[in-house]
């Protein structure tokens, strides 16, 4: 991830674990979807 320049977000509640991963779009003429990250 961090080679690519992504990053990784982890968090934790009584309710379970959650991962966010995120990586930059190459071609930014890509469709968003509604919470404004890039389809892939």
């Amino acid at each position: 991830m961090k080679r690519h320049g992504g990053t990784a977000v982890i968090s934790s509640s009584s309710e379970g674990t959650e991962v966010r991963l995120k990586l930059p779009v190459e071609n930014a003429d890509k469709a968003e979807n509604r919470n404004g990250e890039a389809k892939v």
